[in-house]
């Protein structure tokens, strides 16, 4: 029969392991959140982009001004610890659907120049 201290040690154990899995599984739906909130912020941006052209916000790209606007916000902690890694995705899709189009720009006026055709692709 097994001691009480055994079985002390063993629930222990236990209660550790099952700590161990739910820690694990709140930072793998942090990651998931986040590539969630990267994906849906990029699509709008874009999409907002395409409609309203380049300079809609303020003579700047709409997705550059939500890149800095929302970082900003994310330093300055508006919304709260809570709010602050949303702020940072959609800051990062922001500046990732920019940089994006600036080099297809780029690209494209460098094909142009030298005389080769650039491929048409709907993906990025």
């Amino acid at each position: 029969m097994a001691s009480a201290l055994a079985l002390e040690e063993e629930n222990d154990r236990m209660r550790n392991a099952i700590h161990g899995i739910r820690r694990k599984a709140s930072e793998q739906t942090q990651a998931y959140m986040r590539t969630g909130t990267v994906v849906a912020a990029g699509f709008a941006l874009g999409a907002l982009e395409s409609r309203y052209g380049e300079d809609a916000a303020f003579g700047m790209s709409p997705s550059l001004a939500a890149g800095i606007v929302a970082h900003g916000l994310a330093i300055l902690d508006v919304g709260g610890k809570a709010a602050t890694p949303h702020l940072m995705a959609i800051g990062d899709a922001g500046l990732t659907v920019y940089a994006f189009k600036q080099g297809s720009d780029m690209m494209a006026r460098y094909m142009e120049e030298d005389g080769t055709t650039p491929t048409t692709t709907t993906q990025p």
